[in-house]
């Protein structure tokens, strides 16, 4: 057992050395005698089928030339049949057309070759008879030589040539002006006609072979075209937003800046009563105790500015209550001016804590409030209900912070976009669009929450922000 296995491995090297020897010698023959060597694909189509005609056309006449050797040396001076020196001329016409085309002229021997075709099959016909079986068959062969290997014009160039040599030819040939040699029908006729329809056939699965084969190279080109659109318009895009991203990041602390100067005057003047009031209130030994509150709120005051300015990521448990108090307390002198009570009842529930960037939720607040104040331009002072009412509490398990005002509310068409970035209804000088976008971003991105927004044209809006919470 363990013989014949021994046996069967080198067997199957063998085997397989003699298939890869074979393989190789077929790839050289290919690269040698028929690949094309033009660049453009229809030309290397048209030449591919030329080098076939050619190389098989020389096959044949070798071994036509070596039967007639054959003859005219063992016949010697009985063999009137063709001669083996016009053989051998036809033989050595067919290398030249074939070199000609290896060395980088197939058109031009293609025009030689179909010339040569036509100018032997034209004799046929002359000698023989236009109405030759093999004859017609042989000028239905050319015409499809004509169009496969220059074009279908020259296929109906040649088509028209050939109509007016055999008719006129057929003219004369019924009328007697020429002569027709006597034909002698033979089982080598059917043979002849049965091989030039075999050589039209397979011209015609050339041709639509290497059409097949051109065709579906467009489509692997079409289709890789199409994978490589799709990969730029997703690297476009791709790229066009983390530019869009990095410009709005930037815009946005311009925009704090900004809105810190919007609130400057109210800030400084808010500081400075509360430290006239704390210095009042210290003259007299019974005020200490109101004093001390004094000092306290500025002390608050000033955390909220720094909150404001602030741009640092730390992680921490903060108690969202007091950021939103500290919000109120920065947009305090702004709301009086507008003359907008900004209602917080009871301050919300003060026990809910988020561990997170406290910044990030002084600025969601900050932005919610100040759009919400800013919803009463337009609408007069003493027209009543200029109230903006906050909401925080704890909801099935998430933080619910709302802010809702009485201004004129937002219209059906644009509601959808108002968290798009640099989109804004406001006029220029008031508005950039970042606010509502730069919320949607932190809510979603730092809060894992969602923000929603209700809203009637001349009823007012309401802003909802809904995320996880911890205590």
């Amino acid at each position: 057992m363990r013989h014949s296995l021994a046996m069967d491995v080198p067997s199957e090297k063998s085997g397989r050395s003699a298939y890869l020897l074979l393989k190789r010698g077929i790839h050289g023959f290919y690269a040698t005698v028929l690949a094309p060597k033009s660049m453009d694909e229809d030309r290397r189509r048209r030449e591919y089928i030329l080098n076939i005609i050619l190389a098989g056309s020389l096959v044949m006449l070798a071994f036509f030339d070596a039967l007639v050797l054959y003859y005219t040396v063992s016949e010697g001076v009985a063999y009137h049949e063709v001669s083996f020196w016009l053989f051998t001329s036809i033989f050595l016409f067919f290398v030249l057309l074939y070199l000609l085309s290896r060395r980088g002229f197939p058109v031009f021997a293609s025009y030689l070759l179909i010339g040569a075709y036509l100018a032997s099959n034209t004799y046929a016909a002359y000698q023989w008879g236009v109405d030759l079986h093999i004859v017609v068959l042989s000028y239905a062969l050319i015409v499809l030589i004509a169009s496969i290997l220059i074009g279908t014009w020259f296929g109906f160039v040649t088509a028209g040539i050939i109509a007016a040599v055999i008719i006129p030819l057929r003219y004369f040939q019924l009328t007697g002006a020429i002569p027709l040699q006597p034909r002698v029908d033979d089982v080598m006729d059917a043979v002849t006609l049965a091989i030039v329809i075999f050589l039209i056939m397979t011209l015609a699965w050339l041709w639509n072979r290497e059409l097949g084969k051109s065709l579906r190279r467009a489509h692997a080109s079409e289709s890789e075209l199409e994978k490589e659109r799709d990969l730029l318009e997703i690297r476009v895009e791709e790229r066009t937003h983390a530019l869009r991203q990095a410009q709005f990041e930037r815009v946005e602390q311009l925009y704090q800046f900004a809105e810190f100067g919007q609130l400057a005057s109210g800030l400084f003047h808010d500081l400075l009563n509360l430290v006239n009031a704390a210095s009042l209130q210290m003259e007299t030994k019974i005020s200490m105790d109101k004093a001390t509150v004094m000092s306290k709120r500025v002390e608050r005051f000033v955390t909220a500015v720094r909150r404001q300015l602030d741009r640092q990521e730390a992680q921490e448990l903060f108690p969202l209550a007091e950021s939103i108090e500290d919000v109120i307390q920065l947009l305090s002198y702004k709301a009086m001016k507008e003359k907008v009570n900004i209602i917080f009842p009871e301050r919300g529930d003060r026990s809910l804590a988020y561990f997170g960037n406290p910044f990030k939720f002084h600025q969601v607040a900050m932005n919610l409030i100040f759009n919400a104040l800013e919803a009463y331009d337009g609408i007069p002072h003493g027209r009543e209900g200029r109230i903006i009412s906050i909401e925080l509490k704890s909801e099935g398990g998430a933080v619910r912070f709302a802010v809702e005002d009485k201004g004129s509310g937002i219209p059906d068409d644009v509601r959808s976009k108002i968290f798009e970035p640099f989109f804004s209804t406001k006029e220029s000088s008031k508005g950039m669009g970042i606010g509502l976008a730069s919320v949607k971003r932190i809510v979603e991105k730092d809060f894992d929450g969602m923000i929603f927004v209700e809203s009637e044209v001349g009823e007012g809006s309401r802003f909802i922000v809904v995320f996880p919470w911890v205590k």
